[in-house]
C-alpha cells in the first residue's frame, strides 16, 4: 500500500522530530527496528512510504504508538505553500 507523498514527508519529519527530542540518531533507529539505515534515511526524507509494519516498529522504538506518530505528523506545520 502506498501513501501520498505529502503524508510520507510529514511522517518522515515526525520521526526526525521524535529522534531529536530523544537525542537519538537514525542509525540508532535502524538498529532498534532492524530496518537498514539507508531505508530509514529514505523514510525520514519522505522519499519512501514505509509499510504499516515498519511504521509500527519505528513508533515502538520511539516509545509511542503508531497513532501518536500519525497524529504528530498530521499536526506538523506545513513548510511549503499548497500550489492549489
Amino acid at each position: 500500500m502506498s501513501i501520498h507523498s505529502d503524508t510520507a514527508e510529514r511522517i518522515g519529519r515526525a520521526i526526525d522530530v521524535a529522534l531529536a527530542e530523544q537525542r537519538r540518531k537514525r542509525a540508532w533507529l535502524a538498529k532498534e527496528t532492524g530496518i537498514s539505515t539507508p531505508y530509514i534515511n529514505e523514510i525520514c526524507k519522505g522519499h519512501k512510504a514505509a509499510s504499516l509494519e515498519k511504521l509500527e516498529a519505528i513508533a515502538d522504538a520511539l516509545r509511542m504508538t503508531f497513532s501518536e506518530l500519525a497524529r504528530r505528523a498530521e499536526n506538523l506545520p506545513q513548510l511549503w505553500e499548497d500550489p492549489r
